[in-house]
């Protein structure tokens, strides 16, 4: 994501685990799946940088034309959620067009598909809340919860994370 990108690279740097490369752009995706099978640690910015105009994805247009069935993008996100477990973080998991690609993968691959997770500040009304769980579910996503206003909660579980890991 463009949000975070530039924290996820600080993060890294600060903890002495920089990634060995950051694939920037969609044309460049499939690079990351090449060095993920590989174990490398590669940054993977298919929403390119926020600074870069050129393999940024922010505008209307710019989202229809990266994800077009035909581009790099849906196709590196078919591999990656169906290879790879992810965890989702500061992202809505509304409407976002990645997942489309996630439900297709799921529906196609139930039994051989990793573990998707998600760290997410839990609706306030109960019957929202299991509308949501459902709607996750569907995508193979397990959430996070936390309650709205404690910001410090994703922090404090991606510490924990760390500590089981």
């Amino acid at each position: 994501t463009t949000n975070f990108d530039r924290v996820l690279e600080g993060c890294h740097q600060a903890a002495g685990q920089p990634f060995t490369e950051k694939v920037v752009g969609n044309e460049d995706s499939y690079r990351f799946i090449k060095a993920a099978f590989q174990g490398e640690k590669y940054l993977l910015k298919l929403h390119g940088n926020i600074d870069d105009q050129k393999n940024r994805v922010l505008t209307r247009q710019e989202y229809d034309q990266s994800y077009a069935d035909d581009r790099p993008v849906p196709r590196t996100l078919n591999r990656v959620f169906a290879s790879f477990s992810i965890l989702f973080l500061g992202c809505s998991l509304i409407a976002d067009r990645y997942l489309s690609c996630l439900k297709n993968v799921f529906e196609q691959n139930k039994e051989s598909m990793p573990n998707h997770f998600a760290i997410l500040t839990a609706p306030d009304d109960e019957n929202e809340l299991r509308a949501r769980d459902i709607l996750l579910a569907s995508h193979g996503i397990s959430p996070i919860w936390y309650e709205d206003g404690d910001w410090d909660a994703p922090g404090e579980i991606l510490h924990q994370l760390a500590k089981e890991r």
